[in-house]
């Protein structure tokens, strides 16, 4: 089955592209977990080098001064989540708002607090050992790869005896030779080959519990060189015996091939993991804000665990967050929902617009200096219908738009 390792070696030579100009820059879901570790907050006491009393004093006041007034601010932007409902019905410039708002469950002051953020990149040696650790390496290959900038960073990839790889640059993706099996069997794209319905969401698997399966991955993602304080997630129980039934070999060119397939077995009961960042319990966007998307299948951590263990690990865009003494402002959820309507209410094509889910995501962008900006943004989805004024044809496609959760203005793209 070459093709799949061919195409999981583009997929990776893809990302790494993509995360170059960045890196300087609903399948039906199943229950999410959300995990959150406590930040470490060890006070350290401020000593003045000039001794003056009076001065530290006065700096004080100035500091609680402006801890009360952060603290009003986050209070006031927490209350103004707190009012935001799990559903919203209106008709506005004849948009048609029938939709589901996704938020975090628990956000507490401190989730609202502003951040500068870094990418996080895998470090080679630590993921050799955390992923694997007793594995006999057949062929090794270092180089540089260049960013943003012309500024370089180090890739890496090893091939071991049993033909798994691993690969570090501005990705980390690991993959066995039974990851191309389950790729042939599992197809979670919305096109003529979906078949994601057939597996459960909600029964688990008999040698392991998803969260426990998780609690392994997440482990070997945090020793591998990232530090990710909390990871949202879904996941897909894949058992051998519908995965028999649902095999299907494909050529380069997406024909199907005939032919043996694998010898399938209850060995290959596995978990597909589909992972994003949150912080603050707040979700992180992961993917092209040029072409704004959600979707499950683009996360931008996934993995599959099966009885033997680790069967693939994909790790990109994902960051490293510093607070700040500022926080966001947030506005009445009415702001942003006025803003999509005067968006799509303004386009004179005749179609239909119906606004179906709205997500809070904290959204990292490059500003013109190439630092890294947080926005607290609405992603929107869209759906337009209509007809073709040419071909007289129906059509409707599915439109996401970006809205400040501040300032209740469009995000341009």
């Amino acid at each position: 089955m070459q093709h799949r390792k061919s195409t999981v070696l583009l997929l990776s030579a893809a990302l790494s592209i993509l995360l170059c100009a960045c890196a300087g820059s609903k399948p039906a879901e199943n229950p999410k977990t959300d995990i959150d570790h406590a930040e470490n907050t060890d006070d350290t006491e401020n000593t003045d080098n000039t001794g003056n009393a009076g001065n530290a004093s006065e700096g004080t006041e100035d500091t609680d001064a402006a801890a009360h007034s952060n603290d009003d601010a986050a209070n006031g932007s927490a209350e103004a989540l707190a009012t935001i409902p799990e559903e919203y019905h209106k008709e506005i410039n004849g948009i048609t708002f029938d939709m589901s708002i996704e938020m975090p469950q628990n956000i507490g002051p401190d989730a609202l607090l502003k951040s500068t953020i870094t990418l996080q990149v895998p470090d080679k040696d630590k993921a050799l050992q955390a992923i694997a650790p007793q594995k006999e390496k057949k062929e090794e290959e270092n180089g540089t790869g260049n960013g943003e900038g012309g500024k370089e960073f180090a890739t890496y990839r090893c091939t071991f005896a049993d033909e798994s790889t691993l690969s570090t640059d501005l990705v980390l993706l690991y993959n066995t030779p039974f990851f191309d099996n389950v790729w042939d069997a599992f197809r979670v794209e919305k096109t003529s080959k979906f078949n994601a319905d057939k597996y459960s969401q909600t029964q688990p698997l008999n040698f392991m519990a998803p969260e426990d399966a998780f609690e392994n991955i997440k482990k070997m993602i945090n020793n591998s060189g990232y530090t990710i304080e909390g990871m949202d997630y879904s996941w897909y129980a894949l058992d051998a015996a519908t995965m028999e039934q649902e095999e299907m070999q494909m050529g380069k060119s997406g024909e199907i091939l005939e032919g043996a397939g694998r010898d399938w077995s209850s060995e290959d009961d596995c978990y597909y993991f589909w992972i994003e960042q949150t912080h603050g319990g707040i979700p992180v966007y992961f993917g092209d804000e040029n072409f704004p998307e959600d979707s499950t299948e683009n996360r931008p951590i996934q993995a599959v665990y099966s009885t033997r263990g680790l069967e693939h690990l994909m790790v990109y865009n994902v960051y490293g967050f510093t607070p700040l003494d500022e926080t966001y402002q947030l506005k009445e959820f009415d702001a942003a929902a006025e803003c999509v309507a005067s968006k799509y209410g303004d386009i004179l094509t005749g179609a239909d617009y119906k606004v179906t889910r709205a997500k809070l995501y904290l959204m990292p962008r490059k500003d013109i200096s190439g630092n890294y900006e947080v926005k607290l943004a609405w992603l929107f989805e869209v759906h337009e219908s209509g007809k073709d004024s040419e071909t007289g044809e129906d059509f409707e496609n599915v439109l996401f738009t970006f809205v400040d959760a501040e300032t209740g203005e469009d995000i341009p793209l």
